[in-house]
């Protein structure tokens, strides 16, 4: 068994003459992690040496050493500080273990987050530095959660939490409960990644290293409340995902694209709740052809098409945009503000999204990805992981697959056959992602093709590589 990595998370407050702080930072969007999110700092706790544990515990006998070993990083590495210097100094007052919770507390988020108080005698002026950290503040959590609360920052749930708490409570002397807690007996995981959107997080039928479909609940209260790509895989998961979805209200379904991952239980849970659902007219097409015009009979199935007005949030009108690529009935959604977009599987938080050659298409999804970027969203919540605060996974999206076109292009002078291709360019590939692999490669194939690049780079004649 897998042992979760231990983080540290430095909660640093100071009580002003005429307003109390804390401090907070935001995080690069060039990261792997929490791309964009403000967060409280935070760093890996890990094996130190003897000597260093030894001090940390005189120092601090309250506190476990390697927490306190882990937090003098987090100030040096950080926010260019030296934590014992401090101490010494008495500039700090105190230093207290708050609590732990398990991140996101589903694969591959969760982790473990231990939670340090250190109160201040006066504000250190932190600077944020290294790779992870864009800036940092202080701020009474009061303006933090009022940001929040009005779309200006994307946090995760126990940041929220906290935050919420110190506004009337700064060092959290009640020892109120701010984890990020899920009982998965009964439930699958929820919570609000931003103000007025809920986002659930079911088992999927979907391929590794994915587990999860994101399905949302987005729309202003009086107006349609759309629950987004409703998506658990087996009858436990199904029940657990009926128990959450009653926690909230909804009106209408909005189905994405067609493809199982997010449409699984779907006829299922329209038998149970009768719901219009509204999906591309190419969706229609596509379900239709597949099992027959009556297979959708006796539901209120609606159409909804690009630029499309089908509800509101936070009073901006929230709209529909058609994103093919990855398949060519894809929807997605956005407020006029572009505070966020649902961008389905036009991107993924972990891995590579699959251009299969049947329903998708190069040239159309490298077209949607440039759309959504000249658009730039503040936040990107995409069909598989958590929010990213900026559109730049699309910007890098986009990259490697220009990269992977190069690598095909250079292949086919060379006159390797798809299958070789996927040899070369996939290495230690795990047998069951294989055939994706091949798909992408031959769509990178068809792109060349219809942009007449394979007749013109001088090699062989074009080989037929199936339809």
């Amino acid at each position: 068994m897998t042992m979760k990595q231990e983080i540290l998370t430095a909660v640093f407050v100071h009580r002003g003459v005429t307003n109390n702080g804390v401090y907070l930072v935001r995080r690069k969007v060039n990261q792997t992690h929490l791309r964009g999110y403000t967060t409280f700092p935070s760093g890996k706790i890990l094996s130190e040496p003897q000597a260093l544990l030894d001090e940390c515990k005189r120092k601090f006998p309250g506190v476990e050493p390697r927490m306190i070993a882990a937090l003098c990083k987090i100030a040096e590495k950080k926010l260019g500080v030296q934590f014992m210097d401090a101490w010494d100094a008495d500039i700090v007052a105190g230093v207290r273990y708050i609590g732990h919770d398990n991140g996101f507390d589903f694969p591959p988020y969760d982790w473990t987050n231990h939670y340090l108080l250190v109160e201040l005698n006066k504000r250190i002026p932190f600077k944020a530095v290294g790779k992870e950290l864009a800036y940092g503040s202080w701020m009474p959590p009061s303006t933090a959660m009022r940001e929040f609360d009005g779309g200006g920052l994307l946090m995760e749930p126990s940041t929220q939490n906290l935050l919420a708490i110190m506004r009337y409570d700064l060092t959290n002397e009640s020892g109120e409960d701010f984890s990020f807690r899920v009982d998965h007996e009964t439930e699958v995981p929820w919570f609000q990644p931003f103000p007025g959107i809920v986002q659930l997080v079911p088992r999927a039928c979907t391929f590794p290293p994915i587990s999860r479909t994101n399905s949302f609940i987005v729309g202003d209260p009086g107006e349609r409340r759309f629950l987004i790509d409703p998506s658990p895989t087996g009858e436990n998961e199904y029940q657990k995902f009926l128990n959450t979805l009653r926690r909230f209200q909804w009106t209408d379904i909005l189905i994405t694209h067609h493809h199982p991952d997010h449409t699984e239980q779907i006829a299922r849970l329209l038998t149970e709740i009768p719901t219009p659902v509204t999906i591309h007219q190419e969706a229609y097409r596509i379900i239709t052809g597949k099992h027959g015009k009556d297979c959708l009979k006796g539901l209120d199935i609606r159409f909804a098409s690009d630029g499309d007005e089908i509800t509101h949030w936070q009073g901006q009108p929230v709209r529909t945009y058609h994103l093919p690529g990855h398949s060519r009935d894809q929807l997605g959604l956005a407020p006029d503000n572009m505070a966020w977009f649902m961008a389905g599987d036009l991107v993924l938080d972990k891995g590579t999204v699959v251009i299969p050659k049947e329903e998708g298409d190069m040239i159309e999804y490298v077209a949607s990805l440039q759309r959504i970027i000249d658009l730039d969203p503040a936040v990107i919540f995409p069909s598989h992981g958590i929010g990213q605060g900026s559109p730049q996974s699309l910007i890098e999206a986009l990259a490697h697959r220009s990269f992977r076109e190069r690598q095909v292009l250079a292949y086919y002078k060379k006159g390797l056959t798809p299958e070789q291709m996927v040899d070369y360019i996939y290495l230690d590939l795990h047998p069951f992602i294989r055939p994706f692999a091949l798909e992408n490669v031959l769509s990178h194939l068809d792109k060349l093709e219809q942009e007449g690049k394979l007749a013109s780079c001088g090699s062989q004649d074009t080989p037929d590589y199936g339809d």
